[in-house]
């Protein structure tokens, strides 16, 4: 029967944990994906499960048949359950009026969440709760081994959950969507009812009469029972603490996606499954098991310190695995042993209670019920408390400590009494965790972890400036310098390079207000979903005709660390008077606001990160759509480089089953721009078409930017709804169904031929002249100057995309009459760069900033860029002479400064000098003298071809 019965609660597991993380998925849609609103919907599922196991407590006693009611539980989860999974999406609109009401008062609305997230989930949670101590009573008649079954059910219920989750995330879901995972699950729980009736009517309960309870006082009672209770709550509050901090600090790692969290939840759940399971093996061969605990509980808090001391040599020796198999070594050894001896623990501590209280239900749901409460405590006050006031690192300092109070709540119970253990053990066990909490490896974070989640190319060029471990994620802001002043910033959240203000960035995220304003000059209320650096933000508060702006991001610290990007108040745009913002999840906004705007643009974070799918689906882009005034444009970030073509496919049909009237742009190369209108867009003249480049402030931007003229910002147009349709013709659209349209599977796509095939500028250019949209929207005028600009934009794409460029680039840049910021990115300079050179000069401070540059090789670079810029050809080759005499001879930053020079000399006529360059470039590395033969010579012939053109 324990063979049979175990198996039945495995089945239990998988369905409650399928429908855990559909209920969570659902939930983000409702109530928004916000860590208030996540943490108020984990808190009410936990308090769901805590009610079931008080319910057992209070009237456990009363269950005559305890498979029977069992089977009603099962049954109950099943039906409540799926009724949550189908209706629950249908839910978010009749709740909006509601949501609308507190959207203002962060109390009332997460009050609001809290009793209707509660509410939902009531019955099936608390069904949930109550299964272990009747299935606990029901097999305890069998076998009056309490710490045995207690183990053994406990143990495969948790296997069961982690088979739940690698198969829902892994498998269900993609195939069958949200509604049919759910009907899998309560498939699952309709199973485990049918087997449990059938395990009752084959097995005939024993008739045994309930062992009576030893009358103590209240007093005595108290005193005897409240260490253990402690000691219960503690364990639960420490495991779901440290299991939060655990994804926070493995996150700083790895790029955050539903199959991250899917194998971490797995790897957790596999060691308090196989605790359980070890618990009830040593409960068969040694009944007093339950002594060990003082051992396990030390022994987890030495284990948190030491695993995270060591977690650093785990990751570096990891480098050559794949992403999902370094995911799982470091969840294995960071979190697996601690997990199996919580798992123990949980057991152990079950046979205490049992063992004072003489009645298996009432112990399997007292420390459930204490077990669960600490477990739901300690999520919240994990991520809401210490991690935003302590971090990650003190955090695990903190939780070591709780489980030596633990252990020593227990040590110094009157119950136990010095007898069980001897007391040279105890002290050599007290005496091992305070060396190690006294040894507590502080200062390891900044010192070492942090530069770790970088990649190294990134770490020895840019400095951290500021760091903070908020409530949402690890924020890190990066600065690269020039003459000791700042170049461009790096927003970083957890392992994600989130943001910049490099030049690519900047470009492509201002256009997404530069664009819609030039077609709709008369727009006046904007919406910006998703802050990042503030890039997009300042392009929306320079445009002096918008009336109002609102910001919306769901991290606090993201709005409050872009004082580093904008470090005086007149430039920050968050102290725009025609701003406000809003803490608040990005589609939770547009589902309870009434506003409507002129323009919405979004740049949320990648669309596979965790839960941003929920930002990219067809019922998400109807919301923006609802959202919009007539006339109304969207523009949206769609990054195809970081997804499969299938994947991109599926979000521009999305997109387009809801703007009938859509295009595509390109911003900087593959970071594409979905555009949609609510139809009709107003008819404007040139003169308003024009309108930006008549505004200092915006030209100068869009000048830097290469947005050089209104006739050009045209050629950065792909396609348009006609072109769009016929290439996504058999393509799904993205749904809030069916998430896993677009993989979890984190990492970029590295097939990228179908996409520049697709934006080929020959190709768009003849698109552009068809296009009905292009009739409606482009002032006739400015047809054939836009169309006259195609013809670069293959160079622009390759200046944007290569890590350095090559003399072809810089000589199509030369020949165009818009070419003076493009020569700049030739050389991978920019006006920000140029202007920092420019206030050195003024102020007489080059020769001294020489002295004080830590990388000169850059420096020349940026100074040969301005001397190309101003056609003082010698000049630049000088500077990019100095460079290469503190090259590596080795490196292959050779290939770029060496042909550079060559070219400069060359078309200075100095083709005898340019010829030396090349011989003193193969010369320099004989063990590369093969290729770079090769390379001098293309690079020779490309020279001589200048002669046969016109300069």
């Amino acid at each position: 029967m324990t063979i049979l019965l175990s198996v039945v609660f495995l089945i239990s597991g998988a369905a409650a944990l399928i429908f855990e993380i559909l209920w969570f998925r659902l939930a983000g849609l409702t109530f928004g994906n916000s860590v208030w609103a996540g943490s108020i919907v984990l808190a009410s599922f936990m308090g769901g499960l805590a009610l079931g196991n008080g319910f057992s407590v209070r009237w456990g006693n009363r269950i005559k048949n305890p498979l029977k009611f069992y089977a009603l539980l099962e049954a109950g989860i099943s039906i409540t359950g799926l009724l949550l999974v189908l209706f629950l999406p249908k839910l978010t609109y009749v709740l909006s009026p509601l949501f609308k009401i507190a959207l203002h008062s962060p109390i009332f609305i997460n009050g609001l969440r809290l009793f209707i997230s509660f509410f939902l989930m009531l019955i099936p949670s608390t069904a949930m709760g109550a299964t272990l101590p009747v299935l606990v009573k029901s097999l305890y008649r069998f076998d009056r081994n309490f710490g045995k079954i207690l183990g053994i059910l406990y143990g495969w219920n948790t296997l069961g959950a982690v088979l739940g989750v690698l198969l829902c995330e892994f498998l269900l879901i993609r195939h069958l969507g949200i509604s049919g995972s759910g009907m899998i699950a309560a498939g699952f729980n309709m199973l485990a009812a049918l087997l449990a009736l059938m395990i009752n009517k084959k097995y005939t309960t024993p008739s045994i009469s309930v062992p009576p309870v030893t009358e103590v006082s209240k007093t005595d009672h108290k005193k005897k029972t409240f260490n253990l209770l402690l000691s219960s709550f503690l364990c639960g509050f420490i495991l779901l603490a440290l299991e939060v901090i655990w994804f926070r600090f493995i996150l700083l790692f790895f790029i955050s996606s539903t199959w991250t969290f899917a194998i971490m939840l797995s790897v957790v759940l596999l060691g308090i499954s196989t605790g359980g399971l070890v618990a009830s093996y040593l409960f068969r061969i040694y009944p007093d098991s339950q002594k060990l605990l003082i051992y396990l509980l030390f022994g987890n808090g030495i284990a948190v310190a030491i695993l995270y001391a060591n977690f650093g040599t785990i990751f570096e020796l990891m480098q050559y695995q794949s992403f999902l198999a370094k995911i799982a070594i470091s969840s294995l050894i960071l979190m697996l042993p601690i997990c199996m001896i919580s798992g123990l623990i949980y057991t152990l501590l079950g046979k205490l209670f049992f063992i004072r209280l003489n009645n298996e239900t009432k112990a399997t749901g007292i420390l459930t019920l204490t077990n669960t409460t600490g477990g739901m405590l300690g999520s919240l006050i994990g991520g809401l408390v210490l991690l935003p006031l302590y971090g990650v690192e003190v955090s695990f300092f903190i939780l070591a400590l709780l489980y030596g109070l633990a252990a020593l709540s227990l040590l110094f119970s009157e119950n136990w009494s010095w007898s069980y253990i001897t007391k040279r053990k105890n002290i050599l066990a007290l005496s091992l965790y305070i060396v190690v909490i006294i040894f507590f490896p502080f200062h390891f974070m900044q010192d070492r972890y942090l530069d770790l989640t970088l990649p190294k190319s990134i770490v020895t060029v840019e400095n951290r400036i500021a760091y903070k471990e908020g409530i949402t994620e690890t924020i890190q802001y990066l600065q690269r310098d020039i003459l000791q002043k700042p170049h461009y910033h790096r927003l970083v959240t957890n392992s994600l390079s989130m943001s910049g203000t490099n030049l690519r960035s900047k470009r492509y995220m201002k256009f997404f207000v530069y664009l819609p304003m030039t077609l709709n000059p008369s727009a006046q209320n904007a919406l910006l979903i998703c802050y990042g650096c503030g890039s997009t933000a300042k392009a929306l508060t320079d445009t002096k005709t918008l009336k109002h702006i609102d910001f919306v991001d769901i991290s606090r610290d993201v709005f409050e660390l872009s004082r580093v990007v904008y470090p005086t108040e007149k430039e920050n745009p968050l102290n725009d008077p025609r701003v406000t913002t809003h803490v608040e999840d990005g589609r939770f906004f547009l589902l309870t606001t009434e506003k409507k705007y002129d323009l919405i643009t979004a740049e949320p974070p990648p669309p596979k990160s965790t839960g941003i799918v929920n930002l990219y689906t067809q019922e998400y882009f109807q919301l923006i759509h609802d959202r919009l005034n007539p006339g109304g444009i969207v523009t949206y970030w769609l990054p195809v480089y970081q997804m499969s073509q299938e994947e991109s496919k599926a979000i521009l049909k999305a997109f387009s089953n809801v703007f009938k009237n859509n295009s595509l742009w390109t911003g900087a190369e593959l970071e594409w721009m979905m555009v949609g209108i609510k139809d009709p867009l107003p008819h404007i003249t040139v003169s308003e078409f024009e309108g930006q480049w008549k505004d200092d402030r915006v030209n100068k931007e869009m000048q830097a930017l290469g947005f050089m003229n209104p006739g050009q910002i045209g050629s950065f147009f792909i396609a348009d709804r006609s072109e769009i349709r016929a290439w996504v013709s058999k393509t799904s659209p993205l749904e809030d169904n069916f998430p896993q349209r677009l993989s979890p599977h984190s990492g970029e796509n590295s097939d990228l031929s179908l996409y520049y095939r697709f934006m080929d500028p020959e190709k768009c250019q003849s698109e552009f002249m068809k296009s009905s949209f292009i009739q409606t929207a482009w002032p006739e005028p400015l047809k054939e100057e836009t169309i006259r600009h195609f013809s670069f934009r293959s160079t622009l794409d390759r200046l944007l995309a290569k890590p350095m460029p090559q003399i072809t680039e810089l000589d199509q840049c030369l020949r165009n009459d818009l070419h003076p910021p493009y020569v700049l990115w030739a050389y991978r300079s920019d006006q920000v760069a140029q202007d920092i050179i420019s206030e050195t000069i003024r102020q007489n401070q080059l020769n001294q900033a020489f002295q004080k540059e830590p990388s000169l090789i850059e420096l020349f670079r940026h100074l040969a860029a301005r001397a190309t810029r101003e056609k003082d050809y010698a000049l630049a080759e000088k500077y990019l002479n100095l460079a290469t005499d503190r090259l590596d001879p080795q490196s292959q930053s050779n290939d770029f400064y060496y042909s550079f020079r060559a070219y400069l000399l060359y078309i200075a006529d100095k083709k005898d000098q340019a010829r030396s360059v090349l011989f003193e470039y193969v010369q320099r590395a004989p063990a590369l003298k093969q290729y770079r033969d090769q390379y001098a010579r293309s690079v020779w012939q490309f020279l001589t071809a200048l002669d046969t053109k016109k300069r």
